[in-house]
Formats: structure tokens, sequence, C-alpha cells
């Protein structure tokens, strides 16, 4: 599941950003998410693929290293599919470069970037 597709955000990597984290979740609801609101929370496709998976017609993947998928998103979205049906994965790599890019971390979190900012993986 994509969480980039979310109403609200799915994840808080900057300094100015973990500070309004709690304001956000909050404003999200999160702890009113449930099978029958959840496309209204998170839109069609993910909530459909949530209901999906709660239904164990798929199987879905979840980044949880809390830099791409904030940890309360995680374990709200686990708590309504069941840990049958969710792969838990992370793209953690031990080195500075990837497939043949040099990679950089900045201050405000443990992640690697390409030079031009994009995020690359977690560390």
């Amino acid at each position: 599941m994509y969480l980039k597709v979310l109403c609200i955000r799915g994840e808080w990597r900057t300094s100015e950003g973990k500070k309004v984290r709690l304001h956000e979740l909050y404003d999200s609801e999160i702890q009113k998410w449930s099978l029958d609101n959840i496309c209204e929370k998170v839109r069609q496709v993910p909530g459909t693929l949530i209901k999906a998976a709660a239904a164990g017609d798929i199987t879905i993947c979840m980044n949880f290293d809390s830099e791409h998928v904030d940890l309360e998103v995680v374990r709200k979205v686990g708590k309504l599919i069941g840990a049958r049906n969710i792969i838990a994965m992370i793209d953690r790599i031990d080195t500075a470069t990837m497939c043949g890019q040099n990679l950089k971390k900045n201050e405000d979190n443990n992640l690697w970037y390409q030079s031009k900012g994009y995020m690359a993986a977690g560390s």
C-alpha cells in the first residue's frame, strides 16, 4: 500500500513536520478509522486495498520503518487488516551508494537521499 495517495500525510520526515505530527494524526481522526469509513479517511484506492486485505482476498505490503510511514498509521492499518494479510517490509541499506549513485543523509531523519533530493532508501 503506497500511502502517498492518502487524504492525510502518512509520514513526518522533517523537524518541522514532526512538530505537527500529533496534531495532524488527531485531525485525521485515526482512532475512528474503521473498515466502514476507511475509503473516506484514506481515499478509495488504499481504502479498497485495506478492505480486501481485511477480507483475506489479498495481502498488502507495508513499509514499517517510521520514516516512510508513521508507526501510528501502520499500527492502525495492521489492526484493521490483521497480521495474516500484511507483508511487513523495509528498504534499509547499509551503504552510501545504490545502483552506482552516491547517497547522502540529512539531519532530519535516517533516510538516504539521491543528489537531487529524492528519497532513495532507509538506513
